[in-house]
């Protein structure tokens, strides 16, 4: 009687066990993983120009190319933004879009990574809030029972004015990619000076070295 106690307790222990692990697994949460390029018309400002630009508006702001859990977005999709885009509202720099499908975004960082008359370049990064769009590719964070999970993800935006024409385009990614590791515009320029510096003094040395 004992012995057909013990067994049943057992079973019992390890039907609940699997139905834990089943409901723990089909609860899991992934977070996002990928990156969508963000194209525009081009985008209007009120200000004088890109040093003291006002009010920014993007014209009919669209998904690129897409990659990863970003995959399944339609290229040319038209979302939108909170704006009209504001240096000193951070909240209009949120992404209001179709949050059934592909999402929404909320920024909680911003940093101006250079600011000139003609160049303006833009740093976010808040949470992605995935839609049913989002990881539904093969392996993807909405796949194999699981869910994506809200994500770190960071939204960069570059705007150059020609003229009276101001032209605006975005990189979506998550994670989010550290504003540390996006190269401001003058190191880059110095780093090219650098490297033409060392080419200059290599083909110098090389010359000497022949007229030796």
């Amino acid at each position: 009687m004992k012995q057909n106690i013990k067994n049943t307790l057992a079973v019992t222990a390890l039907i609940l066990g699997g139905s834990l692990f089943s409901i723990h697994s089909q609860a899991a949460l992934v977070g996002i993983d990928g990156s969508s390029s963000i194209g525009t018309s081009g985008a209007t400002i009120t200000g004088t120009d890109l040093s003291n630009p006002g009010f920014i508006t993007i014209v009919l702001p669209v998904y690129g190319i897409n990659t990863g859990d970003y995959s399944d977005f339609v290229t040319g999709t038209v979302f939108s933004l909170a704006g009209p885009l504001n240096l000193s509202d951070i909240s209009s720099w949120n992404i209001v879009g179709d949050a059934t499908l592909q999402g929404s975004y909320t920024a909680t960082e911003l940093a101006i990574i250079s600011q000139s008359a003609d160049f303006l370049n833009v740093f976010t990064r808040g949470i992605y809030y995935p839609g049913n769009q989002v990881g539904t590719q093969v392996g993807g964070c909405a796949t194999g029972g699981n869910s994506c999970d809200n994500t770190d993800t960071s939204l960069r935006w570059s705007f150059t004015k020609t003229g009276d024409s101001v032209s605006a385009s975005g990189t979506l990614a998550s994670p989010a990619i550290p504003l540390t590791s996006v190269p401001e515009p003058g190191s880059l320029a110095l780093l090219a000076i650098g490297l033409t510096g060392l080419v200059a003094r290599s083909r110098r040395r090389s010359a000497n070295q022949i007229a030796a």
